[in-house]
């Protein structure tokens, strides 16, 4: 068989043909050359067979290369979307203990703000207090003096009415 010809291409092999009005002892040579085309049907069938294995078998190879290569394709693009998930998780993390920093730093500074307006207020009641204690002896002070003057120009009074009450 030549290798040139596609493999749809039928096979020929002829035996020479008798030439017209031989002999018949010719004719006892033909079982030897069907014979001889049976083998060679037989060769060129075992060489297609083998043909056609070696293509199954380059096929084959080649579909488990390009599966191959899918699944290492596969396995990169898993990784990437692996790497890329992991780095936003990480970023979502700092991002969470960020805002838990600055919320712990506000309350902290709320605190302290809220520490600072009570002394404040503490301070401011203390000396409206001391004021108020000032005030009130102040005033219970000029109460009892007042009314020592009153009970004074009273008794004064009184006796100035007494005697003008005698004298009349």
């Amino acid at each position: 068989m030549d290798p040139a010809r596609g493999y749809d291409e039928p096979v020929q092999e002829h035996a020479p043909e008798a030439p017209e009005g031989s002999d018949p002892e010719h004719l006892s040579a033909a079982p030897g050359r069907v014979a001889q085309i049976v083998a060679a049907a037989e060769r060129t069938a075992v060489q297609l067979r083998e043909q056609a294995e070696a293509r199954a078998r380059e096929r084959i190879a080649e579909a488990d290369r390009a599966g191959e290569h899918r699944v290492s394709a596969a396995e990169e693009e898993a990784e990437e979307i692996l790497r890329a998930a992991r780095a936003q998780a990480e970023t979502a993390r700092n991002d969470a203990l960020a805002a838990v920093a600055a919320l712990h730093a506000e309350g902290e500074r709320v605190r302290e703000q809220a520490a600072h307006v009570m002394a404040e207020a503490r301070e401011q009641a203390d000396a409206v207090l001391a004021a108020a204690k000032q005030q009130t002896e102040q005033l219970a002070g000029a109460s009892r003096a007042e009314i020592e003057r009153l009970r004074a120009a009273a008794a004064h009074d009184s006796q100035e009415l007494l005697a003008s009450a005698r004298e009349q």
